[in-house]
């Protein structure tokens, strides 16, 4: 047993060393770019052009250098002196003195746009949060007014590799757990004192169906024995992950034994899947639900379609489950912390010569090793330089469930940078 000596010097050291802070973390300053098209006047479509139509004219705003470089407003019929009032958001890298705005002037057809007039302005001589109104002139008289403001956004992700608040409290509630249940099944050999219950892991491997039925029977004996009681995190990889998020997400767990569950699963992946889910009638639903994401602007790849075979399988009527749903069953340390993981790698390069864990939990996914983490309610959003630039709902849980099984090469990496 350690003396009180011993623990005091032990407690000083870990105020004064922080051993995550190995290397020091340091985000790009992203600038955001806000800008309002307020009003036009005098639009016009040249001498010729007004004796045939009154224009119905709009505003073309193009950054090259940001994420999302396009935008525009709304076209305001047979108006020559249109109100718009509409403000857009753009996200470049600050240190980009090449950041400039181009703003085109259109008029909308049936058939064909017409555009009439096209000016440029470098966003190095705005200054920094500082509201500034400019006069766009197109032609001899066409006019548009708008307002720039140029700011510094404040990221979205943590860039930190310390875990954060909501993994401390849960760490917290669940060693008091872990400390009784150590108790009861270590007696005398049990730690004496709270700060000594170790963080235990339960690591399931990949392997996809098999893998799942093994840690599925893994699971049974570990809650059996009592020693899943000892555990602070489970973690999977491809099937044992499947496995993972299919008894998280019941709702009878963690009531329920692994034994008890283990009917059903077994009951969804006695019948062979093809025949019972590429109907159809499935496949015409996967296939609008893949074309709904991708027309809101989100990346489509196999994964989708994968994902959905292997929701269908294992979660049912959960399907639409989300990964935050699984706070609740974390609530007071009853369960241990779930953690799925994958890889992250690189075309034309061989896995075993690069690869990069991510991992993804209830409250964060992330990178350890670059110290990057979002709140998964951002899961599926599109990011820049650590901002958030377009906000969509979570993917569901077995969208998951399909990217852990299958080696990720761009989904995360591409929206977070």
């Amino acid at each position: 047993m350690a003396t009180l000596a011993e623990k005091q010097g032990a407690e000083r050291w870990k105020q004064t060393v922080d051993t995550f802070h190995v290397f020091e973390v340091r985000q790009g300053q992203c600038l955001k770019v806000n800008v309002t098209v307020l009003q036009g006047f005098n639009i016009t479509k040249g001498t010729f052009g007004n004796y045939l139509d009154t224009p119905d004219p709009y505003v073309l705003l193009h950054i090259p250098s940001s994420p999302e470089p396009r935008k525009k407003t709304r076209a305001v019929d047979n108006n020559i002196s249109p109100v718009w009032n509409e403000t857009f958001s753009f996200y470049c890298d600050y240190k980009n003195k090449e950041n400039e705005l181009r703003v085109t002037l259109m008029d909308a057809n049936y058939t064909i746009d017409e555009t009439l007039g096209e000016t440029t302005l470098k966003l190095g001589e705005f200054n920094l949060n500082e509201r500034k109104r400019v006069m766009l002139n197109f032609y001899q008289t066409s006019q548009v007014e708008i307002e720039i403001l140029l700011e510094i956004d404040k990221p979205a992700l943590r860039f930190c590799r310390e875990l954060s608040d909501d993994e401390i409290k849960f760490v917290e509630h669940r060693r008091e757990r872990v400390y009784r249940s150590m108790q009861k099944l270590l007696a005398k050999r049990a730690p004496q004192d709270i700060s000594e219950v170790p963080s235990i892991g339960i690591l399931g491997s990949g392997g996809g169906f098999r893998a799942m039925i093994a840690f599925s029977g893994v699971f049974k004996g570990l809650v059996d024995s009592g020693i899943l009681d000892l555990a602070t995190y489970v973690v999977g990889l491809s099937g044992s992950s499947w496995y993972i998020t299919t008894t998280y997400s019941h709702p009878d767990w963690p009531r329920a034994s692994p034994g008890e569950l283990q009917k059903e699963i077994r009951k969804d992946v006695s019948v062979h899947w093809a025949g019972r889910l590429l109907t159809p009638g499935n496949m015409l639903q996967y296939l609008n639900t893949v074309m709904t994401k991708y027309k809101i602007g989100q990346p489509v790849s196999f994964t989708d379609f994968f994902g959905h075979l292997i929701g269908d399988t294992l979660l049912n009527k959960r399907k639409h489950y989300k990964l935050t749903d699984l706070r609740e069953k974390l609530r007071d340390g009853q369960s241990p912390f779930p953690l799925c993981t994958c890889l992250h790698v690189k075309n034309a390069v061989d896995a075993r010569e690069f690869h990069e864990w991510v991992e993804f939990s209830p409250y964060e996914i992330g990178m350890a090793k670059y110290g990057t983490f979002m709140d998964t309610k951002l899961f599926g959003s599109k990011f820049f330089m650590g901002s958030l630039v377009r906000q969509y709902e979570e993917l569901p849980l077995h969208y998951l469930q399909g990217y852990t099984a299958l080696r990720s090469r761009y989904y995360y990496i591409h929206n977070c940078t």
